[in-house]
């Protein structure tokens, strides 16, 4: 998401954009030449990285500092009381009711975001969650998705799933309803892309299924969107989210969704249950799988809702959402 809010700031008139970041690494997102990237942090030491922030906004001259993420929100809101002029705004990338923050990152979070100018929120409902000195100075901004996404043309009898193998993506839900479907539909294969902590887990859980040899683990790729182009039917099965990029770049090449009706997260927001994808309830194994055979079993229906999400997507372009970041942006700085 940051990657392209970023390059899409680089783009307008008069804007020097600039990306502080920890070291560069393999699979990396693209960013433009005129986007400075500079790789202090080291995303260990809140008092140390906002020490970063802070000098390089004296150096550079920043007017803006934009926070990401729970860890540099806490540290550009630190900062914020000792860089004078330069305004933060920071960002709230997931549920924050179910975010898995210790208690003494929520007495951080109580202290330090009120000290922000501006809060962006991926959703309504993760706004609301705030208190009023917290949510009076937001404002609602969905993600924004890739522009030149290669459009979907089913071919494989594949379901496919994107994102971390982490708890929070509750990957055994989507097993287990596969594994359901999988005896009526042998020729379906189930495939997982991500890395992750729960990696060696997830696969010993999968080898315990009757459909073992039909589900497979990718690791996180580049090029994940080019791979997936032939495939039929995209899953989230997450036990919260914000408004996850992977089911809306998904829903944007035109694949038939089914996503968890997470509490305070974007897939309500961005889903109308059986127009253009379907809600199923956390944890529900049997629903999951009842929407997953409907939609191998009836290609009218599928291809229907893969029409409605690829139309419905075209509000979230990196385009309109940047012009939506630059409009909040610029109202800070006069404030």
């Amino acid at each position: 998401m940051f990657s392209l809010i970023a390059n899409g700031f680089s783009s307008m008139d008069d804007c020097r954009t600039f990306i502080l970041s920890g070291k560069s690494g393999e699979n990396e997102y693209h960013l433009e030449p005129n986007v400075i990237r500079i790789e202090e942090l080291c995303g260990n030491n809140i008092f140390r990285d906002a020490y970063t922030i802070v000098s390089n906004t004296v150096k550079h001259k920043f007017d803006v500092l934009i926070g990401g993420g729970f860890y540099c929100n806490i540290c550009c809101c630190m900062a914020k009381l000792f860089i004078g002029r330069t305004k933060v705004v920071i960002s709230e990338r997931n549920d924050p009711k179910r975010d898995l923050i210790s208690w003494r990152g929520r007495i951080a979070r109580s202290i330090f975001f009120p000290l922000a100018d501006g809060v962006v929120f991926q959703t309504q409902s993760a706004m609301d969650y705030y208190p009023k000195r917290i949510s009076s100075r937001g404002k609602v901004i969905p993600n924004p998705i890739i522009d030149d996404l290669p459009q979907r043309i089913p071919t494989k009898d594949t379901i496919v799933s994107i994102g971390r193998l982490h708890p929070q993506k509750n990957y055994p839900m989507l097993i287990d309803a596969y594994d359901m479907v999988w005896t009526n539909n042998k020729s379906f294969k189930l495939v997982i892309y991500g890395s992750g902590s729960e990696k060696k887990r997830l696969v010993e859980y999968a080898r315990s299924k009757k459909s073992a040899n039909n589900i497979y683990f990718e690791d996180f790729c580049q090029d994940v969107h080019e791979r997936i182009k032939n495939d039929k039917i995209f899953v989230l099965s997450s036990l919260f989210e914000g408004m996850p990029n992977a089911l809306m770049e998904a829903m944007a090449m035109g694949f038939p969704v089914i996503a968890t009706d997470t509490e305070n997260g974007g897939c309500r927001e961005i889903i109308t249950d059986g127009y253009n994808g379907f809600l199923v309830g956390v944890n529900d194994v049997t629903q999951l799988a009842k929407k997953i055979q409907l939609l191998i079993s009836d290609e009218d229906t599928r291809e229907k809702i893969a029409g409605n999400a690829r139309v419905s997507m075209k509000r979230y372009l990196k385009d309109s959402i940047c012009a939506e970041w630059m409009d909040f942006v610029n109202n800070i700085l006069q404030l």
